[in-house]
């Protein structure tokens, strides 16, 4: 594992102390490593989102165009 270091707002440091005292982390480490698993799941989703969102939106420019077509090739 690496180290790194980070400058924490009075605010973020009294969270992590709270949480670490409440014996649901073992100490500063693991409430990090657990908000960085919960910010990787949150942006998979959001990039599972976004290209769910751009297929759709392929698909409904596909459908459009192949209307136009058919218009075009019935229009005398």
């Amino acid at each position: 594992m690496s180290t790194r270091n980070a400058v924490l707002t009075d605010q973020q440091a009294e969270f992590i102390e709270k949480l670490v005292q409440s014996g649901r982390y073992q100490n500063t480490s693991g409430v990090i490593r657990g908000g960085l698993r919960f910010l990787q799941r949150r942006e998979r989703e959001a990039d599972s989102r976004y290209r769910r969102s751009r297929a759709s939106s392929a698909r409904y420019c596909d459908t459009v165009a192949q209307h136009s077509a058919i218009r075009r090739a019935y229009v005398i």
